[in-house]
């Protein structure tokens, strides 16, 4: 026989009216908010740039401490130190540095695509190579699309790396992409894994125009996704909520980015899967069993809802609400401006596609005459 390793120690649940603490407010951070104090907890917003005995002190008064809108990993060490801190700062850590999370991922055998570091002028020249065009991008990054440069050929390079301050970089070769894809997943301390249906993405000029879900995937790509979702969750050893986002060219997936936190990518689930990703995170940190993730709607589409909109004043928010399958999502604290998104508008209309055409219809309607 064998040698068995012994099962993890799982520390007894966080129940109500245990207090949860959340290191660093954002516009998303009520619907958190919302989901525990419906189930009884306490919540305290910190402020990650308190100095340092004043962010203890607030720390203590929580049992848990968790991460929603912010990744601010400097304070989530310093917190670690004195309270449960979930996702751990080592797994932040390292899906916040591009180069970390690919070697991760290559070491479970898993694609990312063609790429390379960039952190000296010799770099640069090595980079003649490449494949072009690329998109050269921080390697330490906090999520997002921020923080980096499409770059058409070779020589475009080092003026790229200069704008982006001569910092350590990656640059990735642009692939002729079939599809986007995410998949969230939820892990907790014992090794429950959660998955909720893949869903599919659509980007203009590098921003995400509208998110829907299931992606109409052929055979068992829906099973396959959440098997590679669940097993990456699981290496990782995240405790929370973990979206996966992937490239698909031709018949190779690529995983493109590890999010340790709920993110923009499963909205959806607020509005069409019988728990969303805030309380599965709840569920997760506090040690709870994980919540059933299932769609509620055959499909279900979201688009956000840029500053723009209010350009000539308060949109036409009749025409949406008019619309039984609509919902609409303003966020707390968020002034609407250009570049700024405010919210975003979700509609559960039959199939994915169909939901699609309704929310790109509905929005267009809120500032046409």
């Amino acid at each position: 026989m064998t040698d068995m390793a012994p099962p993890p120690i799982v520390p007894p649940p966080t129940v109500p009216p245990a207090t949860i603490g959340l290191l660093g407010g954002g516009p998303t951070t009520r619907y958190f908010e919302h989901a525990a104090q419906q189930m009884g907890y306490r919540t305290l917003v910190i402020d990650p740039k308190l100095a340092a005995r004043a962010l203890m002190q607030a720390a203590k008064e929580c049992s848990v401490v968790t991460v929603v809108d912010q990744l601010p990993l400097a304070a989530m060490r310093r917190v670690a130190a004195k309270v449960p801190v979930h996702p751990s700062p080592d797994v932040v850590e390292l899906c916040m540095d591009r180069i970390a999370e690919k070697r991760f991922l290559e070491d479970l055998g898993i694609g990312v695509g063609p790429h390379m570091l960039i952190e000296s002028e010799d770099d640069i020249v090595a980079a003649a190579d490449t494949k072009f065009p690329a998109i050269l991008k921080l390697r330490h990054h906090g999520g997002g699309r921020h923080g980096q440069v499409r770059i058409a050929a070779h020589v475009d390079l080092p003026e790229a790396w200069q704008a982006l301050g001569r910092r350590p970089c990656v640059l990735e070769q642009r692939l002729p992409l079939g599809r986007e894809l995410s998949i969230i997943v939820a892990r907790s301390g014992d090794g429950s894994v959660a998955t909720y249906p893949v869903a599919q993405q659509q980007y203009v000029h590098g921003k995400l125009e509208v998110s829907y879900a299931p992606a109409s995937l052929l055979g068992s790509g829906q099973a396959d996704g959440a098997e590679l979702a669940a097993f990456i969750a699981t290496e990782l050893g995240i405790i929370g909520v973990l979206t996966v986002h992937m490239f698909v060219v031709g018949r190779e997936v690529y995983v493109h980015e590890m999010i340790p936190q709920p993110s923009v990518l499963g909205l959806y689930t607020l509005d069409s899967c019988r728990t969303n990703q805030y309380e599965q995170q709840l569920r997760a940190v506090c040690g709870l069993g994980l919540g059933a993730s299932a769609m509620t709607a055959p499909g279900i589409a979201v688009v956000s809802l840029p500053g723009e909109l209010w350009a000539d004043g308060e949109p036409k928010w009749e025409r949406v609400l008019s619309e039984g399958t609509a919902h609409v999502h303003r966020y707390d604290g968020v002034e609407p401006g250009d570049g700024v998104i405010a919210g975003h508008l979700a509609a559960a209309s039959g199939t994915a596609a169909g939901s699609t055409s309704v929310v790109r219809r509905l929005r267009k309607q809120l500032t046409t005459s």
